[in-house]
């Protein structure tokens, strides 16, 4: 049976995100402070997984996370639905190189704490509305990896995770 089917299988017996994430083929693969742009096997799963997902059901299960034991343990938190109130910095659409189910584009969005200490990276299944830059929003999505990517101030590090949508916070 495709690991795929018997992790969506696992959702519809009510079992949990991270469970139905963590048995996908290439969990145990996942490194932290690699690239977000290395869209490995391992981030197919989790978005192909996802993608199949209701989005009631991150909802449900989405929790809060200090961030610092967020970032010096991630390997405890992979594949765990986090609920993010916090501000939208930008977005931009990113084509991935293969179809993987029905999605062909992710929305690679950035976002921080209102002070600009803590920031993430989340890649959107559906894109976000419009938004201005710190506008305030809410984001459930699922701990994928410490990511890095290149800052206009050098390399940076931040918690990278991938949700379907996120909505404004008023």
């Amino acid at each position: 049976m495709n690991v795929i089917v018997a992790a969506l299988i696992l959702l519809q017996q009510g079992d949990e995100v991270r469970t139905a994430l963590s048995r996908t083929k290439s969990f145990s693969t996942i490194k932290d402070k690699t690239s977000v742009d290395d869209l490995d096997k391992s981030y197919e799963e989790f978005v192909e997984v996802l993608s199949k997902l209701d989005a009631a059901l991150l909802k449900k299960e989405a929790g809060t996370v200090d961030y610092a034991a967020l970032t010096g343990k991630p390997g405890d938190f992979r594949g765990k639905p986090l609920r993010l109130k916090v501000v939208f910095l930008l977005s931009n659409p990113i084509k991935l190189d293969r179809k993987v189910g029905e999605i062909q584009f992710v929305h690679r969005t950035y976002l921080s704490n209102l002070s600009g200490s803590e920031g993430y990276v989340v890649d959107l299944l559906e894109p976000p509305p419009e938004l201005n830059r710190k506008d305030p929003v809410l984001v459930d999505a699922a701990f994928y990896k410490i990511g890095t990517y290149e800052g206009r101030k050098g390399p940076v590090e931040a918690p990278f995770l991938i949700g379907k949508s996120l909505k404004a916070d008023k």
